[in-house]
């Protein structure tokens, strides 16, 4: 509520800031948009004016005169136009449309606000952003190979963006929404564009964030943690160089470490007409002899098998077919995936 100013009328000695604070809080309580402008209309009285003045012609003449009121303690009491609006805390353009609706209405009641009633002309029609929303969903998408177990998400081919999408798009529609507005329905369906990934350790990426967001004693216990994982991650690359080592000295051992390449699309193609085609996935699971240094990749594509555990088992049995009868011992070292070592099967196998 802002002071008042003198005024012909006098409303600075008038009116105690007591009664004026009282009036504009119980004013603005009411919250309600046409509910003030019903109360703000109650307080104005509309009449034409009694007298002109002598004025020059294509002068326009003032058509009403406003006279404004506030009722304190049951009393209405005159108060000029200034200071009616500051006691309510209300704006020019407010109380001239109040006025306007007032004058215009023959029973003096004013129609409510039709603001934000109404859809604007310029707003996407519903069938153009399911049309957007189709073409989308006609590309292809995937699970993540990493994460499926932690969100929803799917990802489309890493040759696509959304500009790309986008003249494509306008190949083949004639009712087009804009870029902006086909990203949004882009986001909206929770897809990415899958981006070639390295695998990270998921605990080390989460102990990262806890110790640059958490303070004292949680930082603290968060970098204890991961001095601790670290601690054990250096123990079993220690662990692997001695077995190593000892397979280097004794030809009855053998060390093998092996991991399953990301799904390779095929064929690697970036025209467009391949972006709305389900490629064929080849995978690729390479074996690495760590006492001669040689690596072995085993190849497959979908239509021949998946990646779980029995096709892991049966490249790696595979391959140590290959070795001689004097070895003796084979000691594996991997990746903690579960769908395709970590688990009961491939255990079955060793054993």
């Amino acid at each position: 509520m802002l002071p008042l100013k003198p005024c012909r009328m006098k409303c600075l000695e008038k009116f105690m800031e007591e009664d004026r604070q009282k009036c504009f809080a119980e004013y603005w309580a009411i919250g309600n948009h046409d509910n003030r402008g019903r109360y703000i209309s109650s307080l104005i009285t509309i009449s034409k004016p009694k007298t002109h003045r002598v004025v020059e012609e294509n002068v326009k003449l003032r058509e009403i005169v406003c006279k404004y009121e506030i009722i304190i303690q049951g009393n209405n009491q005159a108060i000029c136009r200034e200071c009616f609006r500051r006691t309510f805390g209300e704006t020019i353009g407010f109380t001239e449309r109040v006025t306007s609706k007032k004058k215009e209405s023959f029973s003096g009641i004013i129609a409510p606000d039709g603001r934000g009633k109404f859809a604007p002309a310029n707003k996407t029609k519903m069938e153009d952003l399911q049309s957007a929303e189709s073409h989308i969903l006609s590309f292809p998408s995937y699970e993540s190979h990493y994460c499926r177990n932690r969100n929803s998400k799917r990802f489309l081919s890493s040759d696509l963006n959304i500009s790309k999408m986008y003249d494509l798009y306008k190949d083949c529609t004639k009712n087009l929404v804009s870029l902006k507005i086909y990203s949004r329905c882009f986001h909206e369906l929770d897809l990415e564009f899958k981006k070639p990934k390295q695998d990270t350790c998921h605990k080390c990426d989460v102990l990262k964030m806890k110790i640059i967001t958490l303070a004292g004693v949680d930082r603290d216990s968060a970098i204890q943690e991961r001095d601790t994982h670290h601690k054990a991650a250096e123990e079993s690359y220690e662990a692997k160089r001695h077995d190593k080592e000892m397979a280097q000295k004794d030809d009855r051992k053998a060390v093998l470490a092996f991991d399953l390449q990301q799904c390779l699309p095929t064929p690697y193609l970036t025209t467009s007409i391949s972006f709305y085609k389900r490629q064929l996935w080849t995978f690729n699971l390479t074996v690495h002899n760590l006492v001669t240094n040689e690596a072995t990749c085993f190849m497959w594509n979908a239509t021949t098998s998946g990646r779980g555990a029995n096709q892991i088992g049966s490249c790696l049995y595979q391959f140590i077919l290959q070795f001689p009868d004097h070895v003796e011992e084979i000691t594996f070292y991997s990746d903690s995936c579960g769908g395709q070592n970590k688990n009961s099967s491939f255990v079955f196998f060793c054993y």
